[in-house]
C-alpha cells in the first residue's frame, strides 16, 4: 500500500486537470487501467445507455423543461467506465480478459452491458 501526501492526492482529484472525456480516459489509462471508455451523457442519452423509463422520467422533470439547457447540462457531464486486468484468472489461454465483467462493461457495441455504441463513445487503451 503507497502512501499518498495531500499535494499528490490533490493533484490527482483535481477537476482542473481532467475537464474533458479525453482528459477523464487519459487518467484512467495512466492510473494502470487496461482500458477505458466514455461517453458525454447526452451521447449515453440518446445511444443506449440511459434506459427509456429514465429517460420518460428526465421528459417529466420542470427543471428541465428547456430542451437546450438539457442539452448543455448533458453535454457537460460524462459517464467513463475503467476496467484492469490485474487479478484476472486466465484459462491459459489468455481468454480471461474479454469474459470477465470488467471488460464486458467496457465492451463497445451492440453487446454492451453499459450501451456504448460506435461512434457515440472513446475508448483508451493502456
Amino acid at each position: 500500500q503507497r502512501s499518498v501526501d495531500d499535494d499528490d492526492a490533490t493533484s490527482q482529484l483535481s477537476l482542473e486537470k481532467t475537464r474533458t472525456l479525453s482528459d477523464q480516459l487519459t487518467k484512467l489509462a495512466q492510473s494502470g487501467f487496461d482500458v477505458a471508455v466514455g461517453c458525454d451523457m447526452m451521447n449515453a442519452y440518446d445511444h443506449g445507455a440511459i434506459s427509456m423509463d429514465d429517460r420518460r422520467r428526465a421528459a417529466r422533470c420542470e427543471m428541465l423543461d428547456e430542451l437546450e439547457e438539457f442539452n448543455l447540462l448533458m453535454k457537460h457531464y460524462c459517464l467513463v467506465v475503467g476496467v484492469s486486468s490485474k487479478g484476472e484468472r486466465s484459462d491459459g489461454n489468455g481468454a480471461s480478459e474479454n469474459r470477465s465483467v470488467g471488460f464486458r462493461l467496457c465492451s463497445v457495441g451492440e453487446g454492451s452491458l453499459m450501451g456504448f455504441q460506435e461512434g457515440h463513445c472513446t475508448v483508451v487503451n493502456r
